[in-house]
């Protein structure tokens, strides 16, 4: 309701990416956001640039957030102590999120520098058994129904996707430094919906 909006500094549009900012903003007011889990898969992409696309512009609300941790400690209804540490939790998200790839390219990397075949067949085994797996294990955390038939193809590319996951956080990145050496505002692309 309006009030609410008015009490939590309104829609943050000013932002580029104003989902995460409002969440951010209602979350600081105290008041709890609820799933709506068959809305959760609403952006689904429908090939690999698109996909990198999307998380590329969702990438674009994590990069921001010392933005919104400076507008929410203008708003006198919000702890301070909540905008700091909720901001910097959601920030070091985003931190782990570009690393991710690298993390898991190590495994593989670090044990070949060494010279350790056995280390690399260990780590090259393990990952390859935790990525289906893991991906197995989201479908029914989510309460997603889970039918083989349809949720095959996540589950065997599952590996890829871990170790392409920060690609689009690193082209948003990518982004961020040229519209700052350059002067010039960051494009939102827009993200599918199917």
């Amino acid at each position: 309701n309006l009030g609410f909006m008015n009490q939590i500094g309104g829609f943050p549009q000013k932002f580029l990416s104003e989902d995460l900012t409002l969440g951010y903003f209602v979350r600081l007011h105290g008041v709890k956001i609820y799933l709506l889990k068959n809305l959760e898969n609403a952006d689904t992409p429908t090939s690999i640039e698109s996909m990198f696309n999307q998380y590329r512009t969702w990438f674009y609300a994590l990069l921001f957030y010392p933005n919104y941790i400076k507008e929410a400690l203008h708003n006198p209804k919000f702890e301070r102590w909540k905008v700091i540490l909720w901001g910097l939790k959601y920030y070091i998200r985003g931190l782990l999120w570009f690393g991710l790839s690298i993390a898991w390219l190590l495994i593989f990397i670090i044990p070949f520098l060494l010279e350790k075949p056995g280390l690399f067949v260990f780590s090259f085994i393990s990952f390859f058994i935790y990525a289906p797996l893991s991906f197995i294990f989201i479908f029914f955390t989510l309460g997603k129904d889970f039918d083989i038939r349809i949720d095959i193809l996540p589950i065997l590319i599952s590996s890829v996707t871990y170790l392409t996951h920060s690609i689009g956080p690193w082209i948003a990145t990518y982004d961020l430094i040229k519209s700052k050496i350059l002067k010039t505002n960051i494009y939102k692309h827009k993200t599918e919906r199917r």
